[in-house]
């Protein structure tokens, strides 16, 4: 490396254009940001907490059966599985669910007849009609054996009673600032204090 660095040196001492050693210069300075960038933030899988606010179901289910989504030009487009659901930790799903895995770099491949932690979210998928709930390899997704430190935290969740969460984040009501109320009231009549009391 010490070599090739030393060549690129003395031909950039060398180069009595301006552009080239402009060019030299954003070359080397794009070879180390790239470097610097090796893992994108897309590749970073979040936190358990973080997927719970954001997934539309949470549950633990098993998988009952598998069959292959829409074909196009002889490609599978994903794979649509049966769930059995044995608990839930969000949202209200009914005993037996369907999930979409996408055929893609992010499927999420399951086995019939195993236990999995499914932390879903809700898409719309290129041949397939509607909204479907679908999962991915990206997030904390996994086999039950697997996935014992993700069900502790979404135990620990679930009893610190988390606020009810919609598909795309919390649903927290706006605070309510006391002394607005106490004005308020200061405000009204006696006589209606006294029948609302």
């Amino acid at each position: 490396m010490s070599d090739k660095l030393a060549e690129v040196w003395v031909i950039f001492l060398d180069c009595s254009c301006m552009r080239v050693r402009a060019f030299i210069i954003c070359l080397v300075t794009f070879v180390f940001a790239g470097s610097a960038l090796a893992q994108p933030q897309w590749r970073a899988r979040p936190s358990v907490r973080a997927e719970f606010t954001n997934s539309a179901v949470v549950i633990l289910g098993k998988v009952i059966s598998a069959r292959d989504g829409p074909e196009a030009g002889g490609f599978i487009k994903g794979t649509f599985y049966s769930i059995q659901v044995a608990k839930v930790f969000k949202g209200s799903p009914p005993k037996k669910v369907e999930l979409y895995s996408e055929n893609s770099s992010g499927r999420f491949p399951m086995k019939v007849g195993s236990s999995y932690l499914i932390l879903a979210y809700e898409g719309v998928f290129e041949g397939i009609e509607g909204r479907r709930l679908a999962l991915d390899n990206r997030g904390n997704s996994g086999t039950e054996k697997r996935s014992k430190n993700a069900l502790k935290i979404l135990n620990e969740l679930q009893h610190n009673q988390v606020p009810k969460t919609a598909a795309f984040g919390t649903v927290r009501s706006p605070p309510i600032n006391r002394w607005v109320v106490f004005f308020a009231a200061a405000r009204l009549p006696k006589k209606l204090i006294e029948a609302r009391a």
